[in-house]
């Protein structure tokens, strides 16, 4: 289940500006990434667009999609099988939800969040 979206933006509040016209609504501001704004669709709560602010090494654009696991175990049964990840589950402060990521051979980031 894809849990959020991230796009990487010159300027997260002047984006979440033009995606309120077509009816979402800010769900949160974090720190994140140097500042990012999460916008929500009322009619399909859970699924985020989070716009982050752009830094000097990443390109505008797609960053990553987010996808949610139910269990620990289901994760680990990925980790056994051989998936491999940028580093170790963690805890995040700005989402308050355990996260990794991995980076498939076209080198697209997923990131899983628990």
């Amino acid at each position: 289940m894809i849990d959020h979206i991230a796009f990487v933006v010159a300027d997260p509040k002047k984006t979440a500006a033009l995606l309120e016209q077509f009816g979402y609504q800010v769900y949160r501001e974090t720190p994140h990434h140097g500042g990012s704004v999460e916008m929500e669709d009322p009619s399909q709560k859970g699924l985020i667009i989070e716009l982050c602010t752009k830094r000097p090494q990443d390109g505008v654009g797609f960053n990553h999609a987010c996808l949610r696991l139910e269990s620990r175990e289901e994760y680990e049964k990925m980790v056994s099988g051989g998936m491999k990840f940028t580093g170790e589950l963690h805890l995040s402060p700005d989402s308050g939800r355990y996260i990794n990521n991995h980076v498939d051979d076209d080198q697209i980031k997923w990131q899983i969040t628990i």
